[in-house]
């Protein structure tokens, strides 16, 4: 008896199901697989074809009537920059029509090698912006435009090394629920957004699942990051940038900010060590320290003031609130708006002298101590309330406690 050939029933089976979907993309595919099995005799290889071909195929099956793919690079309001899927085919754009133009578009796709540049701002949203996996780099460029996406902005994962795939805003606005940026194989296939002075927002999370070599959000002026989820992974150069965090409970990132904004209300959660160089602002919110430390390495007030238990900085764990490296000590004299339990309890220091010593730091942790240090190991380890007359070098810090059981509003 004949034996059966097991890799030619396994084409069998899959002529069958792909059959409806891509026959003549199968034909090609069974007839390279075959080569593949006759020279090589390596059935894995195959394997991976066919993952691929599965893909591309799933793919295909997920457009619906009203998405676009690049067909080439060029404008993005350039019909031949585009094909629409029009009746469950891809056809060429009509005159005037490219995503965003005659209406709300589904899905747009930048493919493999394709460089866009937004040279208008399309009057409706899109649905969703996606890249597709690439050989070569993939970019959507803006100037001054503006775009809105409704859902998701995905990357995909370059698959050759020093090559990118990128959005860079420049000076125009990109708004969108969330982006999502997987890790890529090596540190020299990157996925990024930059700008310099544009502004990107975000209602929901940012997902960077790769490390800063790999995923990063990348500001090179006075831009603007407003996110309303959380902001987690890869890496985040702020340069002179405001980063807002606007929503409910959130995650704020463990990076180096310029300007840190807490609006929106609720409780705000370090996910990591935070470092602020500009300002600080608590516009409606608490900012919880958990475990994490917050250092300010800027010689700025923190702004919001009115503070109160419902806009300060809670110290409810390890965590401690520093003010640290400034070059005189004159830049230690303001109120830290701190807490813990629901209590706004706050440290006011005033009238701290001319420095004699090296640069100092002020630490305050979830106990309500505080301490400044300096210069071989010189501290000042106890704050008594400014009324017993307590100075140091004519300085007065004053700690205001509320009192127990009645948080204090401001």
């Amino acid at each position: 008896m004949e034996r059966k050939n097991p890799f030619l029933a396994f084409v069998r089976l899959f002529s069958l199901f792909f059959a409806t979907v891509s026959l003549k993309k199968f034909e090609v595919f069974k007839v390279f697989s075959l080569s593949v099995i006759k020279n090589t005799g390596s059935f894995l290889r195959v394997l991976v074809v066919w993952a691929a071909l599965i893909s591309t195929s799933v793919i295909s099956l997920a457009q619906v009537n009203g998405d676009y793919r690049t067909l080439a690079s060029g404008n993005w309001n350039d019909v031949t920059t585009w094909q629409k899927y029009v009746g469950g085919a891809w056809v060429a754009c009509p005159a005037g029509d490219y995503p965003g133009a005659l209406g709300v578009a589904g899905t747009v796709n930048i493919l493999n090698s394709h460089n866009v540049a937004l040279t208008v701002s399309p009057a409706n949203s899109i649905g969703a912006l996606t890249f597709a996996a690439s050989t070569n780099n993939t970019i959507l460029s803006m100037t001054g435009q503006t775009l809105n996406v409704t859902g998701v902005i995905t990357f995909g994962v370059p698959g050759v090394n020093s090559t990118k795939q990128s959005i860079s805003l420049g000076t125009g606005t990109l708004s969108c629920a969330s982006v999502l940026m997987p890790t890529t194989g090596a540190g020299t296939r990157t996925l990024d957004i930059t700008t310099s002075t544009g502004i990107l927002n975000v209602t929901g999370n940012i997902t960077m699942s790769g490390t800063s070599d790999r995923n990063n959000i990348i500001f090179t002026g006075s831009g603007a990051l407003n996110i309303g989820g959380n902001f987690t992974g890869g890496g985040f150069v702020s340069s002179t940038s405001t980063v807002d965090y606007n929503g409910a409970a959130q995650q704020v990132g463990s990076y180096s900010y310029y300007n840190l904004n807490i609006s929106g209300g609720n409780t705000k959660t370090l996910a990591g060590a935070v470092t602020v160089t500009g300002t600080l602002n608590l516009n409606s919110g608490v900012l919880q320290l958990g475990t994490y430390d917050l250092t300010l390495t800027n010689t700025n007030a923190i702004g919001g003031a009115p503070f109160g238990s419902t806009k300060m900085i809670e110290t409810n764990d390890a965590g401690r609130f520093r003010r640290a490296a400034t070059t005189t000590n004159e830049n230690f004299n303001l109120t830290y708006p701190v807490g813990s339990g629901g209590y706004y309890s706050p440290l006011q220091i005033s009238s701290l002298p001319a420095p004699t010593l090296a640069r100092l730091s002020v630490q305050l942790g979830c106990r309500g101590s505080m301490r400044t240090s300096g210069g071989s190991g010189r501290f000042i380890s106890r704050v008594r309330p400014a009324s017993s007359g307590s100075q140091r070098g004519g300085s007065s810090m004053r700690r205001r406690k509320s009192t127990l059981g009645s948080p204090r509003q401001n």
